[in-house]
């Protein structure tokens, strides 16, 4: 939840706008990794590119597929889209909201006006 903190206004800044902003958060999570990572999938040497995609690594990180039973595991690892083990998959998420953070304090300080 804290990287959520960080990547909200960091959105904003690079996109200059909240309601593209909140739409671009919503779906990308939702649809867009899911699209990429498909497309992605189609590229050679890139097939397990999907695992590496930052929220789909965000819902490896927060979720335990051992817990499930044999024919409920293979069906859960679907819906979270990453086979990454939870270390793996909190550092991947951590550095991209931490990337992504850096570029919008780029972008928000680019635009702020210098003080003379």
């Amino acid at each position: 939840m804290g990287c959520w903190a960080l990547l909200c206004p960091a959105a904003v800044a690079l996109l200059r706008s909240r309601t593209v902003s909140v739409l671009f958060l919503v779906l990308w999570p939702l649809l867009g990794e899911r699209i990429a990572g498909a497309l992605l999938g189609y590229v050679p040497g890139l097939d397990g590119i999907g695992d590496w995609l930052p929220f789909a690594a965000g819902r490896a990180m927060l979720t335990d597929v051992s817990a499930y039973a044999g024919e409920d595991r293979s069906f859960v690892q679907a819906l979270i889209g990453s086979h990454l083990p939870t270390p793996t998959a909190a550092a991947v998420f951590v550095l991209a909201t931490a990337a992504f953070a850096g570029a919008g304090m780029w972008a928000y300080c680019r635009r702020d006006p210098k003080k003379t």
